[in-house]
């Protein structure tokens, strides 16, 4: 019995790590979306990134329904993308 426990111990010490490597340290969208409604909210999006503002948040809300759909998430990750890009070729 002591070395099931022990093998169980072990397997569970080994799968833990590598459950939270998956993102790579990045947060998913469930990850964010705390009450798993489908939509980020602003409080939500606060507690990972506190500097992002109302107007900001407001600003990719483009459906103006509270909160951040999936496709509004990707649509901001895409724009910064873009930004960073464009700011990285300007410095070089």
């Amino acid at each position: 019995m002591k070395k099931i426990v022990a093998i169980a111990a072990l397997a569970a010490a080994f799968a833990a790590p590598a459950a939270l490597a998956d993102h790579h340290g990045k947060k998913t969208f469930a990850d964010i979306d705390a009450d798993a409604n489908g939509a980020i909210t602003l409080t939500e999006l606060q507690a990972l990134k506190p500097e992002v503002t109302a107007e900001k948040f407001a600003k990719y809300d483009t459906d103006a329904s509270g909160g951040l759909t999936e496709a509004e998430m990707e649509a901001w990750k895409a724009k910064k993308a873009a930004k960073a890009a464009q700011d990285g070729a300007k410095a070089e």
